[in-house]
């Protein structure tokens, strides 16, 4: 719909716009839009806050696969700050929530009146009547092909016995992650990538499966995390390691990612979830596939000071600090994380404060000292360097065994789809099929949530409807978008 509305829109704008061309959106269902709106539950997660990050920062966070191919997309040609003043022009209001996500609110007016445009679907949906793109509901297509001269849409009759034809000068296909979408640019030859659930989190076996956990040989005292307190448990920076071993190849395949991390415990098991999870699982998602998403996800809870060897130097300089002698190791992380807070400005001294917070939650912490032998009562004087090392060990090395992906229930993400090389991305044109255009889901690559696909969705939409209207200006044209 957005790159329908960016065609018309630019048509429009054409000094020849009288003979420039028709925009049409086919719709299989008796709705456009609905499954966004289905998806996100009247909350609408569409943006990511551009202000909480610097854009290349946000980049590496949201877009575990696909990030090269994108960029230019999101950094030169429609940037998230654009985006939102797009939406924020046509009546749609903001709220940011704590992990940067932008939830569109309805709007008000001065007066308190209600704009006309008070989501991001009836903001797009009002420039759609506005701008003149016609909108078909309830025609299911068949098959597309093309011939010298222009591409033959075929439909399905309304009693489904009979076909009806129609042809187009240019087609921009935003199927999403349709398996018949695939089917029709596979019918142009083109490559189609696998389609697989990515960007999940990794669940643990049930509590009481885990009592009869057996040891791993990495460590004498291993015990599952879902043996802390129930809830749930953040992690504000970590690195997490899945390796894998590859049939024919001698040395293991290894896939890293870092970011923040929640474990979240339940009496069913304990998952681990938030951005560091769900981007490994998307780098590693046909791999898990074949494992069926069971094996051993290393946890390093604090990348920031570094190797074990920087961790145990950390942990012996608080051993022999005696200030801390009587106190008991359990009661606080001696491991820190510093980032800078950019919500608070000093405008006194003109800096933004440094956030100090510890590496590790408390539970998740008195968990790890029990791990290595040192119970609820134990104190630092009492820790000998072989227990100083194995907890170290534990902090850069922790094995969280899954058997399992844990999926939010109100969103998942796909990868896999059309594969990019194929794509002229500075115009999201084919380079097999002149004309041929696409946009969305429908291409491989994915975003770590809903705000990050959204913003490449928009992105790519806004992209391809200007390569349409582009083309139906030279030329008198139909631009037909597939839904």
């Amino acid at each position: 719909m957005f790159a329908a509305v960016t065609a018309a829109s630019r048509i429009q704008q054409s000094p020849s716009s009288s003979s420039a061309g028709i925009v049409t959106v086919y719709e299989a269902s008796q709705e456009v839009l609905r499954s966004v709106r289905i998806s996100a539950g009247g909350r609408e997660n569409v943006l990511f806050d551009p202000s909480t990050l610097k854009l290349r920062e946000l980049l590496n966070i949201g877009y575990p696969r696909g990030k090269k191919e994108i960029l230019s997309l999101l950094i030169k040609q429609f940037p998230p700050i654009k985006q939102q003043q797009w939406f924020e022009d046509r009546g749609v209001t903001f709220v940011t929530e704590k992990d940067g996500r932008m939830v569109a609110k309805s709007g008000e007016s001065k007066d308190t009146k209600p704009l006309p445009s008070s989501t991001i679907c009836d903001a797009i949906l009002d420039e759609a009547t506005k701008v003149g793109v016609q909108i078909c509901t309830k025609v299911k297509i068949n098959a597309i092909s093309k011939n010298k001269d222009h591409f033959v849409i075929r439909k399905v009759g309304s009693n489904g016995n009979f076909f009806e034809e129609e042809c187009c000068d240019c087609i921009i296909l935003a199927t999403g992650n349709s398996h018949f979408g695939f089917s029709l640019a596979k019918s142009f030859d083109h490559t189609i990538q696998r389609p697989l659930r990515s960007c999940f989190g990794f669940r643990s076996a049930p509590k009481s499966r885990n009592s009869a956990h057996t040891p791993s040989s990495r460590s004498k005292y291993k015990v599952p995390l879902s043996n802390i307190s129930d809830g749930l448990h953040k992690i504000h920076h970590s690195r997490l390691t899945f390796k894998v071993k590859i049939p024919g190849q001698k040395r293991a395949r290894i896939f890293k990612k870092e970011g923040p991390a929640e474990v979240f415990i339940r009496d069913d098991g304990a998952r681990l979830v938030g951005m560091a999870a769900f981007n490994l699982a998307s780098i590693s998602a046909p791999q898990l596939k074949e494992l069926n998403y069971s094996g051993t996800v290393l946890i390093h809870f604090c990348p920031d000071i570094g190797q074990v060897e920087r961790v145990e130097d950390t942990l012996w300089a608080r051993r022999q600090d005696k200030r801390y002698s009587n106190q008991r190791m359990g009661d606080q992380c001696p491991l820190v994380h510093e980032e800078v807070d950019y919500d608070n400005y000093d405008f006194e001294t003109d800096t933004f404060p440094m956030v100090i917070t510890e590496c590790i939650p408390t539970d998740i912490w008195q968990n790890l000292c029990e791990n290595c032998g040192a119970t609820s009562n134990y104190k630092w004087s009492q820790m000998s360097p072989k227990k100083i090392r194995a907890l170290a060990d534990l902090v850069v090395g922790y094995e969280f065994e899954f058997e399992g992906k844990f999926t939010p229930e109100d969103e998942y993400v796909n990868a896999g789809g059309i594969s990019l090389k194929e794509i002229d991305l500075s115009a999201m044109q084919s380079k097999l099929v002149d004309n041929l255009i696409f946009c969305g889901q429908v291409l491989d690559g994915d975003g770590s949530h809903g705000g990050f696909t959204f913003m490449r969705d928009f992105s790519s939409g806004l992209v391809a409807g200007e390569t349409a209207a582009s083309y139906a200006t030279r030329n008198s044209s139909k631009v037909s978008v597939s839904q």
